[in-house]
């Protein structure tokens, strides 16, 4: 039996002057064709902070990934899609409303949700929202390649920059399992990480001539490639690593092209929720994004339960909810790239 979901619960949520706080506020409800999860853990992004910065909606509710139970289903959900007491793990839209991962209660898309197999813990479920979404964003929806069918490109190249950040570890998996031959670019300290994953070919992002290694690599015919970091030196190292003929670049960024003949293609996985924002880039809630959320999420199901993904390492910080702040200032510092950091909603302190 589960208990009655109560009215009132913690959640870290921003202040009218663009701070945020652990405080009592209301249990969110479900639509129609949402449920709602009971929070066991929620991993903190770059996106968190970049919203509370940006939008400082006071009274939103911070944080995008969470892993739990579902305790609520809309009266719209169709019957044998979700089940009372299933464990999940998604993604939401955190800091721009009263519903975000970092509380107790989170409301979620019913068909944009990732199904764990009871062989992996909360903990490492709980980034299972816009890392591994947003890869199958950038390889399926940006560059419009076949999903995992080796047969369609299987000679076809793809630069993965920040290959060990945990949204490149993501892509550079999905790619490998699609066929693509990966060109990953990263520190020389994650090179064996890199190749681990399956980057076919590494090299050293702050080396002076790395577009030229990688041009030499790929023959001068690289057309597709992903900007893990979307800041400081990759929009001139990705962009002139294409070939001659130019390309396109799908980035967590939104950034100007360095490039003639080169495009850059920003996007985010809150595309492929059925909702409408203008953070972190204006949107339309529309039917065929929202069907390639539903498709990723299942993608994701199914590659989870064949055992088929090496998660990114995860650090679980101490406090629960009191440590999102901790959290999102080490991401701001740069200091958690590769390593998603974590949190218990159990381990609140007085909760």
């Amino acid at each position: 039996m589960f208990d009655a979901v109560p009215r009132r619960q913690k959640a870290v949520v921003v202040t009218e002057c663009g701070k945020i706080v652990v405080a009592e506020v209301d249990v969110p409800v479900p639509g129609p064709e949402q449920i709602l999860v009971k929070v066991v853990a929620a991993a903190h992004n770059h996106c968190d902070w970049k919203t509370i910065a940006a939008v400082k909606a006071a009274g939103a509710i911070v944080g995008s990934d969470f892993s739990g139970t579902v305790v609520e289903i809309g009266n719209e959900v169709p019957e044998g899609l979700r089940h009372i007491g299933e464990r999940v793990a998604g993604f939401v839209h955190g800091g721009i409303s009263p519903n975000g991962a970092f509380s107790e209660y989170v409301v979620a898309d019913a068909y944009t949700i990732v199904r764990m197999p009871p062989s992996l813990s909360f903990e490492n479920g709980a980034q299972l929202g816009i890392c591994p979404f947003g890869a199958a964003q950038a390889l399926y929806t940006t560059h419009e390649l076949p999903i995992a069918s080796p047969e369609h490109h299987e000679k076809q190249s793809l630069l993965v920059f920040a290959g060990a950040t945990c949204a490149g570890q993501f892509v550079i998996q999905l790619a490998k399992m699609g066929g693509l031959r990966v060109i990953a670019c990263g520190s020389p300290k994650s090179f064996d990480l890199m190749r681990k994953l399956g980057a076919d070919e590494v090299f050293d992002y702050s080396a002076p001539y790395m577009c030229m290694s990688v041009k030499q690599a790929t023959k001068g015919e690289l057309k597709y490639a992903v900007d893990c970091l979307g800041e400081r030196h990759s929009p001139k190292q990705v962009a002139w690593s294409l070939g001659e003929s130019g390309g396109i670049v799908a980035s967590i960024q939104s950034y100007r092209s360095p490039r003639p003949g080169v495009e850059v293609k920003p996007s985010t996985p809150f595309e492929l929720l059925p909702e409408d924002f203008e953070f972190p880039i204006p949107h339309k809630s529309n039917k065929a994004d929202i069907e390639r959320g539903r498709l990723y999420a299942k993608t994701w199901s199914e590659i989870l339960a064949m055992g088929k993904i090496h998660l990114p390492s995860i650090q679980v910080l101490p406090r629960g909810l009191a440590s999102v702040e901790m959290g999102l200032e080490l991401l701001m510092e740069g200091r958690a790239l590769d390593t998603k950091l974590v949190i218990r909603i159990a381990d609140t302190p007085d909760l």
